[in-house]
């Protein structure tokens, strides 16, 4: 019975090996591939498509300008460390000439430097825009959460606990 089955199968593979023989010379080529296995024809178009090399998130034209106001000389210590780091210690001001006040202002680690108007401060580039009786008042360029750069104004007090 089981030699039958033998016999049977062999058959069976012979016969479907010949229709398949005959099937290929049918098809033109020298492969034979069923029609579902045939590959579909496809042409890749790179005007339609999106390129796949180019980042999706691209710098604003603000930004770069402002990349490009940062100078090409060495940074002050002044200029390296955030508004929020110095210690305002002390003011010098006159009534007459308002403009020709002085400040001055503690690093972290201990060094003193005077401010007067217009002294570049902090990493943003910030300008010390007036001097006044009981504090310091800086204007810099900061990007909020949508790259968009605006104005802000810090203002450092005297001695920062008392009120007047």
């Amino acid at each position: 019975m089981i030699r039958l089955l033998g016999i049977l199968l062999i058959t069976l593979l012979t016969a479907l090996q010949v229709f398949a023989v005959d099937k290929a010379e049918e098809q033109s080529g020298d492969q034979f591939y069923p029609e579902w296995l045939s590959p579909t024809s496809y042409v890749y178009n790179p005007q339609k498509m999106a390129d796949p090399f180019v980042p999706f998130v691209q710098q604003r034209n603000q930004e770069e300008e402002h990349k490009t106001k940062i100078p090409a000389r060495p940074l002050t210590p002044l200029e390296k460390i955030q508004l929020e780091q110095l210690n305002l210690v002390g003011i010098i001001w006159t009534e007459s000439h308002p403009q020709n006040s002085w400040a001055m202002v503690e690093l972290p680690d201990g060094k003193g430097f005077i401010l007067k108007q217009g002294s570049v401060i902090g990493p943003n580039q910030g300008k010390v825009i007036a001097i006044l009786p009981h504090e310091v008042v800086v204007l810099e360029k900061v990007a909020n959460t949508h790259g968009v750069f605006q104005d802000k104004q810090t203002v450092l007090r005297l001695n920062p606990g008392q009120e007047d």
